[in-house]
């Protein structure tokens, strides 16, 4: 049995310190960067 993945970032709320306007990006830049190490560890 595998570890369930955490949710993608956009829902686990709002990236603290980070304004409203600005929050899409700021969730898609976290996404990328934990999609990378994931990909990046099985290389």
């Amino acid at each position: 049995m595998t570890t369930p993945s955490p949710p993608e970032v956009w829902l686990r709320g709002p990236v603290p310190d980070v304004p409203a306007e600005l929050m899409p990006a700021a969730h898609a830049l976290l996404q990328i960067a934990e999609e990378l190490d994931r990909v990046v560890a099985s290389l």
